[in-house]
C-alpha cells in the first residue's frame, strides 16, 4: 500500500503497528495512529483513512507529524539527525483542495527561493479516490484509489497489479471474519436483550398481577406471560431491523424466533407505513 501510495519502492518492512497509540505529557492530547511502519532504512510512515471531510485536517496531520517525531529521540540525545524521515499519508474519500487530483504532497521549502527544500525529511501526502486529473498520478495509484473507492469483485476484476490484488484478498478475508463476528454477536445481543426485555416485564406485569388479584401465583403466572411478551415484541423489533438490511427469512427467523409468516406480516406492515 505504502508502495502505491508513495510510488516507491520500500525495502522491507522492520516494525508495524495497527491503531498505535502515542500519549503526550499528562493534561495534553495523545493520538491514535490507524497504521504505522518503520522500515529497514529507518524511514517511518503513518497511513491514514479519512472518510469525513474536517476542515482542520491540514493541522491534524502537522500535530501528527509532530507526535510521531517525539519518540524517535531520547532523553538527553542532542543530535536531531536521528530523526527518521517521515510520511503521514492520509488517503480520503474527497478532494479536500478541489484541484481534482489524485495525489497532493507537501513538504517544507523556501518560498523566496524555488526548488529550495528545507530537507528536514518530512511529508505529508493527501490522496483523493474521487480524483479527475490523471496528469501527475501512476495508473497503479489510480487504481489503487478506485478499488479503494469502490472494494469490489467487478472492481479488482479490472486491475492487474498484484499488490492491490493481494489486498483485495486481504480485504475478503477480512470481512469474512468480520460477517462471522458480527452475526455472532448479534445472536449474543439478541438473546441478551430478550432476556432482560423479558424478564423486565414479566417482573412488572407479575408484580401487578399478583397483587391486583392476591393470587400467591400471580408473580409466576405474570412473569412468564410477560417473559413471552417481551421475547415477541423484541424479536419484532430486532426483525424489522433485520428486514431493513435485505436479510433472508431464513436469518430473521433464527436470531428472532419469530416464524417466516410473522416476518412476511410484519414486512408487508413496513410497506405500508414507508
Amino acid at each position: 500500500m505504502i508502495e502505491l501510495c508513495l510510488n516507491t519502492h520500500v525495502s522491507g518492512i522492520a516494525w508495524k503497528e495497527g491503531e498505535k497509540v502515542i500519549r503526550n505529557l499528562p493534561g495534553n492530547r495523545g493520538i491514535r495512529l490507524d497504521f504505522q511502519v518503520l522500515d529497514l532504512i529507518h524511514s517511518i510512515y503513518d497511513v491514514e483513512m479519512q472518510n469525513r471531510r474536517f476542515p482542520d485536517l491540514p493541522q491534524r496531520t502537522r500535530f501528527y507529524q509532530s507526535m510521531t517525531d517525539t519518540p524517535l529521540l531520547k532523553s538527553g540525545e542532542n543530535s536531531y539527525s536521528s530523526l527518521s524521515p517521515s510520511y503521514i499519508i492520509v488517503i480520503c474519500c474527497f478532494d479536500l483542495f478541489g484541484y481534482g487530483k489524485y495525489r497532493y504532497t507537501f513538504e517544507n521549502t523556501c518560498h523566496e527561493v524555488p526548488g529550495l527544500s528545507l530537507g528536514d525529511g518530512s511529508r505529508k501526502i493527501i490522496l483523493n479516490t474521487r480524483g479527475t486529473d490523471p496528469s501527475a498520478a501512476e495508473p497503479q495509484l489510480i487504481d489503487f484509489l478506485h478499488y479503494i473507492e469502490h472494494s469490489t469483485d467487478q472492481t479488482i476484476s479490472t486491475i492487474q497489479d498484484p499488490r492491490i490484488l493481494k489486498i483485495h484478498e486481504k480485504v475478503k478475508q477480512i470481512k469474512k471474519s468480520e460477517e462471522m463476528e458480527a452475526a455472532y454477536m448479534r445472536e449474543q445481543e439478541l438473546k441478551m436483550a430478550i432476556f432482560q426485555d423479558g424478564f423486565q416485564n414479566g417482573r412488572r406485569d407479575g408484580f401487578k398481577d399478583g397483587f391486583q388479584n392476591g393470587r400467591q401465583d400471580g408473580f409466576q403466572d405474570g412473569f412468564q406471560n410477560g417473559r413471552q411478551d417481551g421475547f415477541k415484541r423484541r424479536g419484532r423489533q430486532i426483525a424489522r431491523k433485520m428486514l431493513r438490511d435485505n436479510m433472508s427469512l431464513t436469518l430473521i427467523s433464527k436470531y428472532t424466533g419469530l416464524t417466516e409468516k410473522e416476518i412476511l406480516k410484519l414486512k408487508g406492515k413496513s410497506k405500508i407505513s414507508q
